[in-house]
């Protein structure tokens, strides 16, 4: 079984040509804030700014909020084939398609959301965000921490399955994280952090070396959510030839 099959191509930071890494992370990066600005920019065009986001909800939801109301003022309903190869998303595992959809559902609703103004960021305390991210067919649930005191991003991810609902084991990581306060959200991300860890499946031999890096921005006038994109290698530890570009997305919400 293939952990880590790429089924979309955001981004190849391994695709180096004739540059150097250092550059072709710089341009990697530049291609996921390109994709993300056309993306937002098509949305806002379409239906306006809000200031809230009604879909936006990256975690299943109680059974109490879980209704059939027909009310969706200021959602933004997205396709979530727009985001990875799901030309048969219905044969895909149930647990899957739930996630996979909260997810791509919530960071659509985001769109119509102006970034949070990093010179408005708290320089105290900090937050705690719960939600997903995705691997290309993988996604996990992720709990992320912005310490606005020392501007550092901190988390993990784990729980991933993969696109059949096999259970997936280890955690990422998420460190090494820092918030960028003078950044310019048309041009750049506002925070960006290390994803580090080991993933395997059971009776499987050897795991995945996942050495990756997020990208990401707060989303609301109270930094209400996170959301951003994830690149970066997965390398196995046995065959040494096994080894696969990544790219994904995450989603959070302030808990």
């Amino acid at each position: 079984m293939n952990l880590l099959k790429t089924t979309v191509a955001l981004t190849s930071i391994l695709a180096l040509s004739s540059c150097g890494v250092a550059e072709a992370i710089e341009g990697a990066i530049q291609d996921e804030v390109d994709a993300r600005n056309t993306a937002r920019t098509a949305v806002v065009n379409t239906v306006g700014g809000t200031e809230t986001a009604s879909s936006a909800a990256f975690v299943e939801k109680s059974d109490s909020e879980d209704d059939d109301s027909d009310d969706t003022d200021g959602d933004v309903v997205v396709d979530v084939s727009e985001f990875s190869d799901f030309e048969n998303f219905e044969d895909l595992g149930e647990e899957y398609q739930e996630r996979i959809t909260d997810l791509y559902e919530g960071i659509g609703a985001l769109r119509s959301i102006a970034f949070t103004d990093p010179t408005t960021l708290p320089t105290s305390g900090g937050a705690t965000y719960d939600g997903l991210m995705s691997l290309e067919n993988l996604v996990g649930e992720m709990t992320m921490t912005a310490d606005f005191a020392d501007d550092a991003i901190s988390g993990s991810v784990t729980n991933f399955i993969i696109d059949d609902d096999t259970a997936v084991l280890g955690t990422l990581d998420i460190g090494s994280g820092a918030i960028d306060r003078t950044a310019d959200t048309d041009t750049a991300y506002t925070f960006a952090a290390d994803l580090t860890g080991e993933l395997s499946i059971e009776e499987e031999d050897g795991a995945y070396d996942i050495v990756g890096t997020i990208l990401g921005d707060f989303t609301g006038p109270d930094h209400e959510y996170v959301e951003g994109s994830v690149i970066g290698t997965a390398n196995h530890t046995i065959n040494e030839e096994d080894t696969n570009d990544f790219s994904g997305h995450f989603g959070g919400e302030q808990q």
